[in-house]
């Protein structure tokens, strides 16, 4: 688990804005996490200047409403392992 950063607020989409304050930009697809290892949606798109990027989360349905917890995690994904064909 890794920090993410601060919530900003939820667009009209739907979609919750984080600020990154982490020195790495997380990949796509990663779960974002609040402090008490509770999934709330999926990081979809990375946005704005390189040096204060912006992550878009894709909420899950149960935290639509109501309020954002702060600080947030993301999980990187574990790079697959290559299996082998036998012969």
């Amino acid at each position: 688990m890794r920090y993410l950063g601060t919530p900003l607020h939820i667009a009209k989409s739907g979609h919750l804005i984080v600020r990154i304050r982490s020195r790495e930009v997380p990949p796509l697809d990663s779960p974002v996490l609040t402090s008490y290892m509770k999934v709330i949606g999926r990081i979809v798109d990375i946005i704005g200047p390189v040096s204060e990027p912006y992550a878009i989360v894709k909420l899950t349905k149960t935290l639509t409403t109501g309020r954002i917890p702060s600080p947030l995690y993301y999980q990187p994904k574990r790079p697959r392992r290559k299996i082998r064909k036998r012969r």
